[in-house]
């Protein structure tokens, strides 16, 4: 497959990356379209293609670890020069609490908060544990 990054705008119209786009494309000629090699061609593109939905929905069972190193140039909105924080990650599971993994024995404080920690989440399958 290829992949793309996907962009939003921010508030001040900074290109913010918000995810990547994974796709599989196939491009024919239209007066090319009936030729055996195309033909053969889209053949290969659809055995690619139900290959990797065999492949999506034969993950169940998954562990997913999440390494958390740091987090750099953190602004409070207090305006404070200091600030405690810690991580918190959650597998977009609809609130499930089995998916979530809040990490608040490691606060840290400052703007650069080194973490050093590994969310792990238990049992998951794709797609539907796609979005940390």
């Amino acid at each position: 497959y290829l992949s793309s990054p996907l962009f939003v705008g921010s508030e001040l119209g900074e290109p913010l990356k918000v995810g990547v786009l994974k796709y599989c494309l196939n491009i024919t000629e239209k007066d090319k379209a009936e030729t055996p090699q195309a033909k053969d061609a889209m053949k290969k593109f659809e055995e690619k293609i139900k290959t990797i939905e065999t492949t999506l929905k034969t993950c169940t069972d998954l562990t997913i670890r999440a390494y958390v190193l740091s987090a750099d140039g953190l602004i409070p909105l207090s305006g404070a020069s200091s600030v405690e924080t810690y991580v918190q990650s959650r597998l977009d599971e609809g609130g499930d609490p089995r998916f979530t993994y809040i990490d608040d024995s490691t606060k840290r404080e400052g703007r650069h908060p080194q973490y050093h920690s590994c969310h792990t989440f238990g049992h998951c399958n794709f797609p539907g544990h796609c979005t940390l």
